[in-house]
């Protein structure tokens, strides 16, 4: 048996391989792994790379392997005595080497690319050598990617349409609007206290009117109106909900001037409309926002890991310089079957018990068992990351919310008596010494390539049309014809292939489509490595292409009628810009 010394490992040495027979040995051991069912897998660990190798040989269209070694050392080792050069020539494989290499990255690349699941591959040799790192990669990575991903793609599934049309509709504010770049470092060392809406705020909310003027108080869009009701004004508010009822909350709300908004740009506009005073953007990587923002500034983002207000909130603080940051009712978790603090829910009072009875089993940061909504267990892995990313100090002044590993748990008060007359802070008078609304757009060409972007949905449209039309003749001559290829069969086909080319002419207008409906993103980028180019028969050949065309060409023609009318109201107001 051969081993090696692993300088990450102390020195000590392990069996990286069979010595007997060790291509058979990953050969018997690779066939216990399924890759049939497609998706991401990740192999924990390379030893000299035969199993990696047998892994390689084994992979389907829809699959894909990242292969992830700690230690560099034994990664050039196996370059030295194993021949690799199929593993690391195929474009499905990716090969990570380094205790820092992150596996995120190549784990979002690949599921979008095959569509399926992301699964680990521990090598148990080096699990015995250094568990402590493979495991920390399956539980801080892997585990985390995954649910993160997967939300994320739900987010978009669900609300992409909203999303864009939303940001269709808010260009033009957020041409004239002020981005976050505006405020990045002008609170350096205050501190700011992020507010949130769980059932613990109402134990600290009497001393946030203590805190104003002290610290920078930052709160999520939901706790509006239960501050201004209780005198207390918030000197940043943060939106990032698409939904139409987000903007309920605001209703019958008289929005003090000096409260800033800041505000993802798939908020509704009729939130940017309700706030007098200054409001900033972030920029997002949506791809509508994306398509359009080399005509204007550039505004700044803070949107990494946001899934919830309070952590745009958190970035914000951050972003700004705030040091410390506190959290007050940032809960993650149900006390006394409330989810949000009385008089500060915007839910009605059947869906939060049943959101309340959908929670899953916890403990609190006293041990106590609660119950929580499973997207809250998300928020709460998020914070974590964002606090070990930060330089700055981190409390949790929630008392009964979950613990969040990074934050000192601490009470409010406590951290207030911190504060000394250095603390002070004029938040209104920053912001007007730092507001600038100015106009910088390129109103003419911004208004030309929305104007040609709506000109290509109409050409897709017609296109599309005319594709399912000459799809539907061929089924129906195949039915009449069944097993002939003959004049008129590929008279048919040829147009059908000449049609489809001119579709994927149309790419950016594509792009933008792709946000509206998830589901082409993953169909265009699966499309790519689709075993159906490759069935020998042409007779299956053809029906599998028809019904892959089927599908994706009547999906575009579902997609394109939710978009091209907030494209037209864009342009039509961005002209009456342009020419004002």
């Amino acid at each position: 048996v051969q081993t090696c010394a692993l300088p990450i490992y102390d020195g000590r040495t392990v069996a990286v391989h069979n010595a007997d027979d060790p291509v058979a040995v990953a050969e018997e051991t690779a066939e216990q792994i399924d890759v049939t069912q497609g998706g991401v897998f990740v192999l924990l660990g390379m030893g000299v790379g035969y199993l990696a190798k047998a892994l390689t040989a084994k992979l389907e269209e829809g699959a894909s392997l990242i292969v992830y070694e700690a230690d560099p050392g034994i990664f050039k080792t196996a370059l030295q005595h194993v021949d690799l050069t199929e593993l690391l020539s195929t474009k499905r494989v990716k090969v990570l080497v380094g205790v820092d290499a992150r596996l995120e990255q190549w784990c979002y690349r690949f599921k979008i690319l095959t569509g399926g699941a992301v699964r680990a591959v521990k090598y148990e040799p080096a699990l015995k050598l250094a568990p402590s790192i493979y495991n920390g990669k399956v539980k801080k990575e892997l585990k985390e990617y995954t649910r993160n991903t997967d939300m994320n793609i739900a987010t978009v599934q669900r609300f992409g349409l909203m999303f864009t049309n939303n940001l269709l509709e808010s260009i033009p504010h957020i041409v004239l609007a002020d981005g976050v770049n505006a405020v990045k470092g002008v609170f350096s060392g205050k501190p700011a206290i992020l507010v949130g809406a769980g059932p613990s705020l109402g134990k600290n909310v009497h001393l946030l009117q203590q805190a104003k003027g002290r610290a920078v108080i930052i709160s999520a869009d939901t706790m509006v109106g239960y501050l201004l009701e209780r005198g207390i004004i918030p000197d940043f508010v943060v939106s990032v909900d698409p939904q139409e009822r987000t903007y309920e909350k605001y209703k019958g709300v008289d929005i003090p001037s000096e409260v800033a908004l800041v505000f993802h740009p798939g908020c509704s506009d009729h939130i940017f409309k309700h706030f007098p005073g200054p409001k900033f953007v972030a920029a997002p990587s949506m791809l509508p926002y994306k398509w359009l923002q080399d005509y204007w500034s550039e505004k700044g983002s803070i949107e990494g890991d946001v899934q919830c207000q309070v952590h745009l909130g958190f970035n914000l603080a951050e972003w700004m310089g705030c040091d410390p940051i506190t959290l007050v009712g940032m809960d993650l978790c149900y006390t006394d079957d409330l989810m949000h603090v009385k008089g500060g829910s915007y839910t009605t009072p059947d869906e939060e018990a049943g959101y309340v009875q959908r929670g899953v089993h916890t403990v609190n940061m006293f041990g106590e068992r609660v119950r929580a909504y499973p997207s809250y267990l998300l928020y709460k892995t998020t914070f974590e990351k964002r606090i070990g990313e930060i330089s700055g100090r981190c409390f949790n002044a929630t008392e009964g919310g979950m613990k969040i590993e990074g934050a000192e748990i601490r009470r409010l008060a406590d951290v207030m008596a911190d504060w000394n007359d250095e603390t002070l802070v004029d938040v209104p008078r920053v912001l007007r010494s730092v507001y600038a609304k100015q106009d910088v757009a390129n109103w003419a060409a911004l208004t030309e390539d929305v104007s040609e972007r709506e000109r290509e949905f109409i050409r897709l449209t017609r296109i599309c049309t005319l594709v399912c039309r000459l799809l539907d003749r061929i089924v129906e001559h195949q039915t009449k014809n069944p097993g002939v290829t003959d004049a008129i069969l590929v008279r048919l086909t040829h147009r059908a292939e000449r049609l489809t080319g001119m579709v994927q002419s149309q790419w950016k207008a594509l792009d933008l489509l792709q946000m509206v409906d998830f589901r082409l993103e993953l169909y265009m980028s699966t499309e790519k490595t689709n075993a159906v180019d490759l069935i020998e028969d042409p007779d299956e050949k053809l029906t599998k292409q028809i019904e892959r065309g089927q599908r994706y060409y009547g999906d575009l023609l579902h997609v394109i009628p939710t978009i091209q009318p907030g494209m037209t109201r864009l342009r039509t107001r961005l002209e009456k810009m342009r020419d004002f």
